[in-house]
């Protein structure tokens, strides 16, 4: 089935060569005239900036220093005279932000009218506001693709309302420190684990599942709302987290271009018929999320202790959580309904059911060496129980089979390897598996299912330009599916930054996250521009 595409993906991949050599030979002379002038300024940022990046899973862009004030020093400018000296205080406002611009196009669509696949233009904004202990946060993301002004009519209606105009919340909170003792409430992105591309433990926030395999690791995370107490004593910290809302994230709509359940619904030889194909595109069809917004029933409860020592990492979690994915509930009547053409609208459930978490991750650097692991047991989660063939059996009529809920507890491992002995390159190795400790094993999607993901990056020209690679698959042979993808980006200058790159999709022969994307492999180009004001 792969080899049958591999002369378009050559000519794909050479287009990418053809590209990235005339835009290196084009800037280098610019990217040598400003290397100095760049090492000096990389210099100087390093020098002034300060992380507070958690190393057990967490991130904070709050940007408290250890003593509980605001970060930032002093500035002292000399006067007109050079004699005496003018001190300012930094201001305790502050916004940044970036603009993209993205375009991508099916590389196996061109005979097909329209190759387009993506104009999407977006910005992303942050303001802050910091005084002494206290400091606020606004982030908001606000996109709009172009791609479905152009033949809007060959659209799923609910693939426009999810894809074409979308405001996607950030981090949105207040926050107080008080020793070691930081509170904080309001939308927050929070990870969980040590996993980069694969986790078990990473259940807290919501997820962007609109562009599997497209859209970078930074952007799929997005705020929900929470209350969060987290204290830290020497190389200890303490986490206790509530989650109020009731928002699962974005994801691909049911009839979308990205949808597995697209190709599941359709795939029974029943529904070739032309008048109920046509029935079928002039639907609207949507997942429906059942216990959404605030309410009594939408509290989710996370708690974690982690210890940063030399040498050595490791975390506890428990956690009291509804599940972000959901299991699929499909009234059978009304799916005929739309069939036969006495429904023009479906509504797929997707029931979130809470269920236990416990977890333990860790990692140990050994010389180049990274290892990591986490180990997450989930107790009581509900599933979907059946084959993929028992999804659109309710055609068949009033003796088939739907898929039923059932509840399954399950032992899930990561285990993580990272190598950066070579000079400028990262090479990452990442495999996980579950094993049912007690229920069905008859499942839509199995937990014995293993996943792996293979990445590496280089970097050359003092970090100008970066190249990367990723290759992940479902199943042992990648009976799932599975992806790969090459980018490479090139810093124009500090603030610009030009990446082109390609993703090549594997649907695989059984129902997994790629399931039907046979026509979906794409190139894709993106500028970028970093501002702060």
């Amino acid at each position: 089935m792969i080899s049958n595409h591999i002369p378009k993906s050559l000519k794909s991949f050479g287009l990418l060569a053809i590209i990235t050599l005339f835009v290196i030979s084009f800037t280098s002379l610019y990217a040598q005239s400003k290397s100095e002038t760049q090492s000096k300024s990389e210099t100087q940022s390093q020098s002034q900036s300060k992380s507070q990046s958690d190393e057990s899973g967490f991130e904070d862009s709050g940007g408290f220093d250890d003593s509980g004030g605001f970060d930032g020093g002093i500035e002292i400018k000399p006067d007109s005279a050079g004699v005496s000296a003018e001190i300012k205080e930094p201001s305790p406002f502050s916004l940044s932000g970036f603009f993209r611009s993205n375009w991508a196009a099916w590389t196996r669509r061109f005979d097909q009218g329209n190759p387009w696949a993506k104009g999407r233009q977006s910005l992303d904004l942050t303001a802050g506001y910091q005084k002494n202990h206290f400091r606020l946060v606004l982030e908001g993301h606000l996109e709009y693709d172009l791609a479905y002004l152009y033949q809007r009519e060959n659209y799923d209606s609910q693939q426009i309302k999810q894809y074409q105009f979308r405001f996607l919340n950030g981090n949105q909170y207040a926050a107080y420190r008080l020793g070691g003792l930081d509170l904080s409430s309001g939308r927050q992105i929070i990870a969980w684990g040590e996993g980069d591309a694969l986790s078990a433990l990473d259940v807290i926030s919501p997820r962007d599942q609109r562009e599997p395999g497209v859209s970078d690791i930074d952007d799929l995370r997005l705020g929900v709302w929470m209350s969060r107490a987290r204290y830290s004593q020497g190389q200890h910290d303490f986490d206790l987290i509530v989650k109020h809302e009731g928002y699962y994230g974005e994801f691909v709509p049911p009839f979308a271009d990205y949808s597995p359940f697209k190709a599941l619904l359709t795939s029974n030889p029943l529904l070739q018929n032309p008048q109920i194909q046509a029935n079928l595109n002039q639907a609207d069809v949507r997942f429906r999320h059942d216990q959404t917004g605030l309410s009594q029933n939408t509290q989710n409860l996370f708690a974690r202790w982690s210890y940063r020592g030399k040498g050595l990492d490791l975390g506890f979690y428990a956690a009291y959580l509804r599940d972000i994915q959901g299991v699929v509930t499909l009234n059978t009547s009304d799916f005929l309904g739309l069939i036969v053409g006495q429904r023009k609208n479906l509504d797929i459930t997707l029931s979130h059911r809470p269920y236990y978490l416990i977890g333990q991750s860790g990692a140990i650097p050994l010389q180049q060496f990274l290892f990591k692991w986490e180990v997450a047991a989930y107790l009581d989660k509900s599933v979907n129980e059946g084959s993929a063939d028992q999804f659109n059996q309710p055609v068949m009529g009033a003796n088939a089979t739907p898929l039923t809920i059932s509840k399954v507890s399950s032992v899930n491992v990561v285990l993580g390897l990272t190598y950066s002995g070579f000079k400028d390159t990262v090479v990452g190795l990442e495999f996980q598996k579950g094993q049912t400790v007690s229920g069905t094993t008859r499942l839509l999607v199995p937990v014995e299912m293993p996943i792996l993901a293979i990445r590496a990056s280089r970097n050359f020209m003092r970090e100008i330009l970066k190249v990367n690679f990723v290759v992940s698959t479902f199943g042992w042979q990648a009976e799932r599916g599975g992806l790969g993808r090459f980018d490479l980006s090139y810093s124009l200058s500090d603030a610009w930054k030009w990446q082109v790159g390609y993703v090549y999709y594997i649907q695989g022969d059984e129902f997994g996250p790629f399931y039907g994307l046979g026509q979906h492999d794409r190139v894709f180009t993106q500028l970028r521009w970093d501002f702060s004001l």
